[in-house]
């Protein structure tokens, strides 16, 4: 669909590209969303078992992806907040 919307406002079809932002927009937050989650989990697994096994290698890999996650969960929880805080 995104690259559909593309392809109209490159040919003219569409006013603006307002509507393909908006849906880019929609859909990089909800991936965003549904992959901060998972890097907290999958890390903290990481950490651990890379502990547990020193011949297992990516212990550093696992620490960034889950201070990336850290960081996404903590956005998200804030941009949330500001919208409730909006919509008072």
């Amino acid at each position: 669909m995104y690259v559909v919307g593309i392809i109209a406002v490159a040919f003219g079809a569409l006013d603006t590209d307002a509507p393909v932002s908006l849906e880019a927009g929609i859909r990089v937050g909800l991936a965003s969303v549904l992959c901060s989650a998972p890097a907290v989990i999958l890390g903290v697994v990481g950490i651990h078992e890379t502990a547990r096994d020193p011949s297992r290698s990516g212990r550093d890999k696992a620490n960034k992806g889950l201070v990336l996650g850290i960081i996404g969960v903590v956005f998200w929880v804030l941009a949330i907040s500001a919208l409730a805080g909006l919509a008072t």
